[in-house]
C-alpha cells in the first residue's frame, strides 16, 4: 500500500476519509475503497520479484530462473553477460541502485557490483566484489565493454556520475 500523502496526490478524496494518519496506518485496500470502486478498477498481477534469467532449452520452450541471492539486493538497472573471468563461460554482472526515493522509505544501494560465475550449465555463483575486482559506488545505468588492439576495458555509466573503466585481465 502506498504511503497515505502520495495515494490522496492521485485521489483527494482519501484526505477526507482519513484525516489522521493513524487512520489510514494498516489499511487493506477494501478497507481504503469501496466495492465499486474496487469493481471498477483494473486488476494486476505480478508474482516474480526476483532477479532473475530465463533460460532457452533449445525447443522454443524458455524456464525463468532466479538469481542468486546477493542479486536481489537492489534494483537491477543493467546487465553485462560475458565470459569475465577468462574459463570459457558465459558469466553476469549486475548494476543498478536507485537514489530517487522517499526518504521514509530509504535508498536502494546495496549493489556494489555483482558478478555472478556461470559455470556453463546455467547455474551462476555470487563473486564478491574484492575478489571479482569490480566494485562500483552510485547508481549503474549501463555496462558494456570496449576491446582495443590490446586490451579490453569493462565501463560501467553511473547516473549524475563519472564513468568507472575497469581494464579486464587477460589469463
Amino acid at each position: 500500500m502506498l504511503l497515505k500523502n502520495d495515494l490522496a496526490l492521485q485521489i483527494p478524496s482519501l484526505n477526507k476519509k482519513f484525516l489522521m494518519y493513524a487512520d489510514y496506518a494498516g489499511k487493506t485496500i477494501d478497507q481504503v475503497f469501496t466495492k465499486e470502486q474496487i469493481k471498477g478498477s483494473v486488476k494486476k498481477e505480478a508474482t516474480c520479484f526476483q532477479t532473475s534469467v530465463l533460460i532457452n532449452d533449445g525447443q522454443n520452450k524458455f524456464h525463468l530462473q532466479s538469481l542468486p541471492v546477493e542479486a536481489q539486493f537492489s534494483p537491477i538497472y543493467s546487465v553485462l553477460v560475458k565470459d569475465l573471468d577468462n574459463d570459457g563461460k558465459q558469466d553476469i554482472f549486475l548494476g543498478g541502485n536507485f537514489y530517487s526515493v522517499p526518504s521514509q522509505v530509504g535508498r536502494y544501494d546495496a549493489n556494489y557490483g555483482c558478478m555472478l560465475k556461470g559455470d556453463g550449465h546455467n547455474d551462476f555463483t555470487y563473486v564478491s566484489p574484492s575478489k571479482s575486482g569490480l566494485f562500483i559506488k552510485g547508481e549503474v545505468r549501463d555496462i558494456t565493454t570496449i576491446q582495443t588492439k590490446k586490451e579490453n576495458y569493462i565501463i560501467i555509466a553511473r547516473n549524475n556520475d563519472s564513468l568507472q573503466i575497469f581494464e579486464k585481465n587477460r589469463k
